[in-house]
């Protein structure tokens, strides 16, 4: 079974992400004290360095673009970001214990579904899917990491004072990155477990349709035992593949609403500061290329960024859909009747669990509180837009 979590377990913990540690000896999760005082000091380290920070920025977008506004986005966009910052490490900080209760129930649930891919029970497969979704995932907080520590270093101005602030601004930029790939690698865990028995009950159907259609009836009653009693272990995986993933949609949605708010925070702000560099700001502010070139890619970024998430949650909804047709499709008329009672167990209980994930393939975030603060965010940019053209404020220079 595939675990991107080892790989992303080191860039947790250094981001304050993780504050539990596995004990193999156990096979469990316990709260690690060390990584609590770490993203306690963490939190208490963002009020001290948070003011030097807007000042450093605030300063050199005003001595490079000679324009109020320029500097009045610099301020918005840095303390919006510690505010999602400071929320991220509190709750994190408050939910700690119910992470590690989540995480020790998955780890026994993983263990008996590797057991049943190990026994050939389940279908394991190859999806090049999730390995591309992964992949990109990657290369995209790689490129978003490029493109931003290229666009400040261009903002700002030699020499630079206070560098060791913006080290840290970038660390707590990269923070809210983690927590998105956090939410994506669980996810897709659970996308391929569905896959997998997807897979297992496209096998069990194709037997009971075309493998023993002439095979004696003693044959074929011991063969519709097995399928019924596959059916039922795979009626039992799934139903606690749903109750995972609603609880991580539960858990997860007041960060998933971070990392949304900071993704559109950086795809609005930097269409507001080209705005204020090409028509607002000194003549040479915007014409150099590696500005443009990389603020550009750092915005297309968080837009596929965005996609990304969408496109593992639809994947996962499908795969949840194609559960259900696939039951539909067995030959109940042509079975006995237990393997009958287990597919229609199976189905009742696909039908009365609701699906965690919602339309759209969009995870069950408050849209309400998202869509408010999205456009409160909008209102007030454009709002510092139309003072600055009516000659409210300053002028440039």
């Amino acid at each position: 079974m595939i675990n991107f979590g080892n790989y992303l377990n080191v860039l947790n913990t250094f981001f304050a992400l993780s504050l539990s540690s596995f004990d193999p000896k156990k096979t469990s999760f316990a709260i690690s004290y060390a990584k609590l005082i770490y993203c306690m000091a963490l939190l208490g380290f963002i009020p001290i360095t948070y003011p030097n920070i807007v000042r450093i920025l605030r300063e050199n977008m005003l001595k490079g673009s000679g324009n109020q506004l320029s500097k009045l986005l610099a301020s918005f966009q840095s303390t919006f970001i510690y505010i999602l910052n400071s929320s991220l490490l509190l709750y994190k900080l408050i939910n700690c214990k119910n992470d590690v209760s989540r995480k020790n129930q998955y780890i026994h649930f993983k263990v008996n579904f590797n057991n049943y891919l190990k026994n050939a029970k389940l279908k394991k497969g190859r999806d090049n899917r999730l390995f591309l979704l992964v992949t990109s995932s990657l290369i995209i907080f790689a490129l978003q990491a490029i493109s931003l520590i290229i666009v400040t270093l261009r903002v700002l101005h030699r020499p630079i004072h206070g560098f060791q602030y913006i080290v840290v601004h970038w660390f707590y930029y990269f923070q809210i990155l983690s927590s998105g790939n956090i939410f994506l690698e669980r996810i897709l865990q659970f996308q391929f477990m569905l896959s997998s028995i997807n897979r297992t009950l496209k096998e069990n159907l194709d037997i009971s349709r075309h493998k023993i259609e002439y095979r004696s009836k003693a044959y074929q009653m011991t063969v519709f035992c097995k399928i019924s009693d596959n059916l039922n272990n795979l009626e039992e995986l799934n139903s606690k593949i749903y109750s995972f993933i609603r609880e991580l949609i539960q858990y997860d949605a007041f960060i998933m609403n971070i990392s949304l708010l900071q993704k559109v925070l950086e795809i609005i702000v930097p269409i507001f500061f080209q705005f204020v560099s090409r028509f607002l700001s000194n003549e040479h502010y915007h014409t150099e290329p590696l500005f443009i070139v990389f603020g550009l890619i750092y915005m297309i970024c968080n837009c596929c960024s965005l996609l990304i998430y969408i496109t593992v949650c639809q994947n996962t909804e499908n795969e949840m859909s194609t559960t259900a047709k696939i039951l539909h499709e067995f030959p109940v008329h042509k079975t006995d009747d237990r393997l009958k009672e287990s597919i229609n167990r199976f189905s009742l209980q696909i039908l009365q669990e609701k699906r965690p994930i919602s339309v759209c393939g969009m995870f069950n975030v408050d849209n309400t509180l998202l869509y408010s603060m999205i456009s409160s965010m909008t209102s007030y940019l454009i709002l510092l837009v139309q003072f600055q053209l009516q000659g409210v404020g300053s002028s440039k220079g």
